[in-house]
């Protein structure tokens, strides 16, 4: 299940873009949110008449395929978007003093 308070939500279409190594179609996505591969479904969360998923859960989504399949996963590296967001919030948090 998605922690919307914790993982970085994304519409379909952003998650889209953003599956390596080129991205994918985002009804690629949605198929994956309805019907799954090999029994297993991308968590998704409809929020304001707008399904949105995270990169924590297309992440998860692909560990638990691998996982079928009895194949190792590799640990993904960090874009360097995420690295970014990262780094704005130590930076607000320094400022607040925490």
């Amino acid at each position: 299940m998605i922690d919307m308070r914790n993982e970085h939500l994304v519409t379909l279409a952003e998650g889209a873009r953003n599956v390596p190594p080129s991205g994918v179609a985002v009804s690629t996505l949605w198929r994956w949110k309805t019907k799954g591969v090999r029994g297993v479904r991308l968590e998704a969360a409809l929020i304001g008449g707008r399904w949105y998923t995270s990169a924590e859960a297309i992440e998860r989504f692909f560990a638990a395929l691998a996982a079928k399949a009895g194949q190792e996963v590799a640990t993904p590296t960090e874009s360097a978007a995420r690295k970014a967001r990262i780094a704005r919030a130590e930076r607000r948090l320094s400022r607040m003093g925490v």
